[in-house]
């Protein structure tokens, strides 16, 4: 009896050794975020804008006017009439006008993705906002209520409608790529595009004429986001019902900071956070002096910017807006502490907070790599959206360590970026089997495309990183 237990006594402490031996071998990496660097990931960030509600402006001098934000920015948001984009049936901006080229273009030279909303109608433009073609099509329509010379259609007339949508199956042929392009409003009715002041022959067609823009812009964009003016005079059921779980929009608010955006459009936010993100702009434009709000009591300037930055994090908005040049030039004078606080909590900052790994492991043998992600930012990285359906994946790499030549890839189909939250830590454990060369290699971690071949789509918040090509160096590895 003593002998048995001597030997069971010497089985159990060999398995101790060997469980202790794994743990010594293994590697823990921690990461620190990084709270200051401009993150340029897609659909969140702060956003330069060309509202084109009077004459196309000159896009050299504009950009001059823009170019103190450029560092700070993501996007850059071009708002303007169906008219500046289509003057003439068939002929479209993008290939025939060439200061809308020239602002494009300076977008994508300073590495900023483009964002669209077309309006049709002319309140406060000093243009009609829908071309006349389509008056002279048979469409039928009214006075605008800001210049009696211009003529809007009514939403629900079939000529407009019909026009409408073959532009935007044009616009769409011309801008559906999200490596260019963050996102559409895929509305841009009613009274500044903001989906209220909306004219109908009869109340009766709203959930028609809902159901047709939305369903217009989702057939002619099926990669990039699409995003709609909620809490609008379509209501806050239907825009749920149909343009979020529909047609896969995403919420966008235009009067954030001010006391438009009402108790019940933030607790519809809060209600469905993290499901999509909310698209965020202030409300007041071209501040001289504190507005008049009827709710709240500017007493400044300063007021005004600390209130709209304070109202987009609670609503965990991923973008918004240092907007026109006049506009930019006011936050960065009187507000340079809200643009770095937005940069910091605003939209979705995520990295690993944790890597525990084997230091040495066998070809061809599975190993269990531990990984630990956080999400330090207000907002939540889309990846949900069935336009971009889970593209965005976490993925270990092996480098070799001269060349720094990527040798293989393991893609973690589990680790959901969708639903990482502030405040919550996301635990994984990947199975992963190298099978490669026998050598000592760089590892590291990140958030890859897989439309784009796996490379990293998403850069992650983290603090003194070794990489600049969107990888996270972890540590070495060898393979034996």
């Amino acid at each position: 009896m003593n002998r048995f237990f001597s030997f069971f006594d010497t089985i159990l402490l060999l398995l101790i050794l060997l469980t202790f031996t794994n743990i010594v071998t293994a590697e823990t990496v921690y990461f620190t975020p990084d709270t200051k660097t401009v993150l340029r990931n897609p659909a969140m960030g702060w956003g330069l804008y060309a509202d084109i509600v009077w004459k196309h402006p000159d896009s050299e001098v504009w950009w001059k006017g823009l170019e103190p934000g450029i560092p700070k920015a993501n996007f850059f948001y071009y708002r303007c009439r169906w008219s500046t984009l289509e003057p003439e049936e068939g002929k479209y901006a993008w290939e025939h006008n060439e200061q809308f080229k020239k602002m494009i273009n300076h977008a994508r030279k300073h590495g900023l993705k483009l964002a669209f909303r077309v309006i049709v109608h002319s309140r406060d433009n000093s243009e009609q906002a829908t071309p006349n073609y389509v008056r002279k099509s048979g469409a039928n329509g009214f006075a605008c209520s800001s210049n009696e010379n211009f003529w809007d259609p009514y939403l629900d007339d079939p000529v407009f409608q019909e026009k409408f949508s073959v532009f935007v199956q044009a616009f769409g042929k011309a801008f559906d790529n999200p490596e260019i392009v963050d996102f559409v409003d895929g509305n841009g009715l009613g009274w500044w595009g903001e989906q209220h002041h909306l004219h109908l022959t009869t109340e009766e067609q709203k959930e028609s004429v809902f159901e047709w823009i939305c369903s217009t812009y989702a057939s002619a964009f099926k990669k990039v986001l699409l995003v709609y003016c909620f809490g609008s005079e379509f209501s806050l059921e239907r825009e749920l019902r149909i343009a979020v779980q529909k047609y896969g929009y995403i919420p966008r608010r235009d009067g954030i900071g001010s006391c438009w955006f009402t108790k019940p459009q933030k607790d519809f936010l809060n209600d469905h956070f993290p499901d999509f993100p909310l698209i965020g702009e202030s409300c007041y434009w071209n501040l001289s002096s504190p507005p008049l709000d009827p709710v709240m009591k500017f007493e400044s300037i300063r007021d005004v910017l600390v209130q709209s930055v304070t109202d987009a994090i609670e609503g965990h908005a991923n973008t918004f807006d240092l907007r026109n040049p006049n506009d930019l030039k006011i936050w960065m004078q009187e507000a340079p502490d809200m643009i770095e606080k937005f940069i910091a909590e605003g939209g979705y900052r995520v990295l690993p907070k944790m890597v525990e790994y084997p230091k040495e492991i066998v070809a061809g043998k599975t190993n269990e790599f531990r990984h630990e992600w956080i999400n330090i930012g207000c907002g939540v990285c889309p990846n949900n959206n069935p336009r971009w359906n889970k593209k965005y994946q976490v993925a270990f790499a092996l480098f070799s360590e001269k060349e720094n030549k990527m040798i293989a890839i393991y893609v973690d189909s589990l680790a959901e970026p969708s639903r990482w939250v502030k405040g919550i830590t996301a635990k994984y454990v990947s199975s992963i089997a190298w099978n490669v060369p026998p050598e000592t290699y760089r590892l590291a971690i990140g958030i890859v495309d897989t439309t784009q071949n796996k490379l990293p789509g998403i850069h992650c918040a983290v603090a003194n990183s070794k990489r600049t090509d969107g990888w996270v160096d972890i540590g070495t590895i060898t393979i034996k």
